[in-house]
């Protein structure tokens, strides 16, 4: 018979595969944390039909249901905490409200792991739900942490920070699977236009105003192809070349896969030192060469001039660095190349089972 090696129930804010932040961040462990004797429950707190509205303004019924639900559901989990050996919190047990479900699992000596990969402790809260944001209780973070046998987070900013509550803080990086995130192209783009790239979602699209003024420069000098892959269309008017395509996840690869050059612009901001540098991570992963800001946590993940280009948050030099890599293409295939081997090292989930697997063990 199997010895199991612990039991673990996994508090998170979304149904499995609903939810990117989760996806990359411990959905792709599963299986591996299965394979190493772990049974694994997830208790996402929203129903399914209250996530597909949160984002979205209006649909307060629906929110207001599913905001009910989590709560019903986080109170029944309380009363059958003794059937597992450790809680996984994934950003936090609930979103509104103090931390009165991690403060019971702590007084009933119940072990937690807390892992969150942005600065959350930062005030910030969608434009669709800023009515809400007094009931946030971003306070909340810093006690988590108090509680927790162990906290593992994204960057090594957010090891600083968690470190000052926390006597156990593990780095462990937000990953891709490189089988999966893998490009087809066997290529060199030849004589065609370069495509630059973006990816993100609706809560991101703003950062793209870092490098707009560069982009239109940029297209008076240089031909090139600019692609977005996102769920809004952030209206690039008048750029020649722009195309916008809506994310899917059955053609997330082979739309990436299009791109020669990724852009992942991050503003000067508070948040921004708590990034993971995940679209450096994507790019990279599908042999495209990255570019990204100076700022945020981008640097730490592509080294400059070696495995892509860190630049400042100016139009200028965003203009030279882009137009650079177009007027070499000889660089690319060999930049690229060297931007996944770092990515299999470090910021692969082959690279990191065994660090996420160490998270349940005393």
């Amino acid at each position: 018979m199997r010895r199991v090696a612990g039991r673990i129930a996994v508090l998170c804010p979304a149904p499995r595969g609903m939810s990117p932040a989760q996806r990359f961040r411990y959905e792709q462990y599963l299986g591996h944390l299965a394979d190493a004797g772990f049974e694994v429950d997830l208790h996402p707190f929203m129903p399914e039909f209250a996530m597909r509205v949160l984002y979205r303004p209006g649909n307060l019924p629906a929110k207001a249901a599913g905001l009910l639900m989590g709560f019903l559901r986080r109170l029944l989990l309380l009363l059958r905490a003794g059937r597992y050996d450790w809680f996984f919190v994934a950003r936090e047990a609930s979103p509104l409200g103090p931390p009165f479900v991690e403060w019971a699992l702590k007084a009933s000596g119940r072990r937690i792991v807390y892992d969150f990969d942005d600065a959350i402790y930062l005030p910030n809260v969608s434009s669709a739900n800023r009515f809400i944001s007094p009931l946030k209780c971003f306070w909340k973070v810093a006690a988590i942490c108090r509680w927790s046998h162990r906290v593992s987070v994204c960057n090594p900013y957010l090891v600083r920070w968690a470190s000052a509550y926390c006597r156990d803080v593990r780095l462990i990086p937000t990953t891709v699977d490189t089988s999966y995130h893998r490009s087809s192209r066997t290529a060199r783009p030849g004589a065609r236009p370069l495509v630059l790239g973006w990816t993100g979602s609706h809560s991101s699209t703003r950062y793209l105003e870092v490098v707009r003024e560069a982009l239109y420069e940029l297209r008076r000098q240089r031909e090139f192809e600019f692609h977005v892959i996102c769920d809004v269309d952030p209206g690039f008017p008048d750029l020649s070349g722009y195309r916008f395509v809506r994310w899917r996840l059955e053609t997330e690869i082979s739309d990436l896969d299009r791109f020669d050059i990724g852009l992942m612009p991050v503003p000067r901001e508070d948040w921004a030192p708590g990034k993971v540098g995940f679209k450096a991570i994507q790019y990279s992963a599908m042999g495209i060469v990255p570019v990204v800001s100076s700022t945020g946590s981008g640097g730490e993940v592509v080294e400059d001039g070696v495995t892509g280009l860190v630049v400042d948050n100016e139009a200028q030099a965003w203009v030279r660095a882009l137009r650079g890599l177009i007027d070499d293409r000889d660089s690319l295939a060999a930049m690229g190349g060297r931007a996944r081997e770092r990515i299999q090292a470090r910021y692969s989930v082959d690279s990191q089972r065994e660090n996420y697997a160490a998270l349940f063990r005393k």
